[in-house]
């Protein structure tokens, strides 16, 4: 069970970063193919973008704390017994 839980959160830190991975090729992409010229007016301001990646890695990691509390938890039960 304890291999399962790791394999589980490596699965979910992997996929973390291949998201952020992709998410930063895919805003490359979209600022090169941006017509030079003025910047829009509604461009997020660093601390916002900072905030709500501040904001993700916190879901990522209450998520993270989740599954491990519940292998934690499953492997101090008894043989047998049921939640």
């Amino acid at each position: 069970m304890e291999i399962i839980l790791l394999i589980a959160a490596l699965v979910c830190a992997a996929s973390s970063v291949a998201a952020a991975i992709s998410l930063a090729r895919c805003l490359k992409a979209l600022e090169a193919a941006m017509p030079p010229g003025p910047i829009p007016a509604q461009e997020p301001e660093p601390d916002e973008l900072r905030e709500r990646a501040l904001r993700e890695q916190r879901r990522f990691e209450e998520a993270l704390a989740g599954i491990l509390s519940y292998g934690q938890a499953d492997m101090q039960r008894r043989q047998g017994e049921e939640v």
